[in-house]
C-alpha cells in the first residue's frame, strides 16, 4: 500500500526546477497555496512536458489529476521570476534505487 506524500514549494522563485519525486508516482493533485503571479509552472516526467499550472492561478485552488502516472520522475518548471506558493500531492510507485 503507498502513501501520499505532500511537497510544499513555498516560494516558486527561490527554484526554477523542483524535482518532487526522483522515482515513478502518481501525481494526485496540485494546490494553490498563495496565488501565483503571471507565469506558469510546467508539471514534467523525465524532461516531458505533460501537465501545466495556469498562470494567475488563484489561492485555494485544487487541480485534480486523477492519479496520472509519472513513469519515470516528476519536475516542476518554474519562471525564475514567479511568486506565489504550492503543495503536490503524489503517490510514490517505487524506493529510490528500485525498479518497479
Amino acid at each position: 500500500m503507498s502513501i501520499n506524500k505532500a511537497v510544499h514549494i513555498g516560494d516558486l522563485s527561490e527554484a526554477t526546477t523542483v524535482t518532487v519525486s526522483d522515482v515513478a508516482c502518481n501525481l494526485i493533485g496540485v494546490y494553490i497555496n498563495e496565488t501565483i503571479s503571471a507565469h506558469t509552472i510546467d508539471i514534467q516526467d523525465n524532461g516531458t512536458l505533460l501537465f501545466k499550472i495556469p498562470a494567475s492561478a488563484v489561492e485555494g485552488t485544487t487541480y485534480d489529476f486523477k492519479r496520472s502516472r509519472f513513469n519515470v520522475n516528476l519536475e516542476c518548471i518554474m519562471n525564475a521570476s514567479a511568486t506565489g506558493s504550492i503543495t503536490v500531492i503524489i503517490e510514490p510507485l517505487a524506493q529510490a534505487g528500485t525498479n518497479l
